[in-house]
């Protein structure tokens, strides 16, 4: 009893002269300097409630959405309550934090706790109340903060259970990774027979721009889509599908077949296509005084130009500015034609129903023209067998 007034009397003193308050020690250096333990009050909960001035740690064991409701900040600053939904029940039921007289949380009149073992806490500035402190789920590691973290080695933010992860802003969903990797951006919804890696849903739209690609590099800047299989089916493909196509129709697929491909769609392997599953394909220039060029053999254009259609209609072949709508320059044998059946000849392999024929050798048409008339032939030599004219 005598050490017990001693100690009583130790303490007053040390409250009297330095207005702080040790517990657990005779020289406190706070004004309440508590060594050991502290507890605070304690209370779970598993359907509406309202905290009191008696809580402090607030526990959510519930199955169903409920809320908690703040009491007034006004005139109790400095209180703080520890918030948590604990619920083990899955999918986890919402929690919602509530206040009165229309007081805020940071500013948004209400706050969820959204997630199993998801923890905040709550500090009364006299008037509203602020988040101190607000931790992920269980099992996350160390919290992401604003800003950035400063880390010494790779870390990781996501779902460690069978949930996607959506990101935000303004309050609505902008884009999802799914449990499956596929990431949707303005859509969470993935194609059920093939579902995509990327998905880019712009809806509607007044922009032109779905996806953009930018760089600068004094080289070839690529989009560059490639099948790493070695099946005797593999490609690699790019296709445009009209709004009323799919997979079997009303696309068009410019791709190259792998180095084993001996599926017989299009082309063998390594061989590269350009073709529609639609109506017409066509192929042009949209300006008018622009040609289509057409090369074999090499990059160069000068050097490997074989055909050309001009602005105006012209076809040149061994020539790029044509003055006929058939220009053909060559230095031997531009023309050749082949194929004649035997018998009556009533089929036309080249007909002329205007203008004017010039220097064309009648050996060029004996093809065509060997037995042209049963009656009439100038001559049975190949030189005597031809029509047309010959001045030039």
């Amino acid at each position: 009893m005598k050490k017990l007034i001693v100690a009583f009397a130790a303490n007053l003193f040390v409250m009297a002269s330095q207005a702080q308050v040790g517990v657990g020690t005779t020289t406190p250096n706070s004004t309440l300097d508590v060594r050991g333990s502290l507890s605070t009050n304690y209370r779970a909960f598993t359907t509406a409630t309202t905290a009191t001035a008696t809580d402090n740690i607030l526990m959510f064991t519930g199955t169903t959405a409920t809320t908690v409701t703040l009491p007034t900040a006004v005139g109790c600053d400095g209180r703080h309550y520890i918030i948590k939904n604990a619920s083990l029940t899955g999918p986890t039921p919402v929690l919602t934090i509530a206040t009165t007289s229309s007081q805020t949380i940071d500013g948004a009149a209400s706050w969820t706790l959204t997630s199993g073992y998801e923890t905040i806490t709550l500090v009364s500035n006299g008037a509203n109340w602020n988040i101190a402190a607000q931790s992920l789920p269980g099992g996350s590691g160390t919290s992401w903060t604003q800003n950035g973290n400063s880390v010494a080695s790779i870390k990781t933010i996501g779902t460690i259970s069978n949930y996607a992860l959506p990101f935000i802003t303004n309050n609505v969903e902008r884009m999802r990774l799914n449990t499956s990797g596929s990431l949707g951006i303005g859509t969470s919804t993935f194609n059920a027979t093939y579902p995509e890696k990327l998905l880019v849903d712009a809806g509607t739209t007044t922009s032109v721009n779905t996806i953009v690609g930018k760089g600068s590099i004094d080289s070839y800047l690529q989009l560059n889509i490639q099948n790493n299989s070695s099946g005797v089916s593999a490609s690699s493909d790019v296709v445009a599908t009209a709004n009323n196509g799919d997979e079997t129709s009303n696309y068009v697929d410019m791709g190259i077949n792998g180095g084993s491909y001996t599926g017989g769609v299009m082309g063998t392997a390594n061989d590269g296509y350009l073709y529609t599953m639609g109506n017409n394909f066509l192929l042009g220039t949209g300006n008018a005084s622009k040609s289509l060029v057409f090369m074999t053999g090499g990059t160069s254009q000068s050097a490997n130009e074989r055909m050309r259609i001009d602005g105006s209609g012209n076809v040149g072949i061994g020539i790029n500015n044509p003055s006929y709508k058939l220009h053909v320059v060559a230095a031997s044998n531009p023309v050749f034609l082949s194929g004649v059946q035997t018998g009556a000849y009533t089929d036309s392999i080249l007909t002329i129903t205007s203008g004017v024929v010039r220097k064309l050798s009648p050996a060029a048409f004996l093809p065509v023209f060997n037995a042209w008339s049963t009656t009439g032939n100038s001559g049975t030599s190949p030189a005597s067998n031809f029509i047309g004219t010959t001045d030039t």
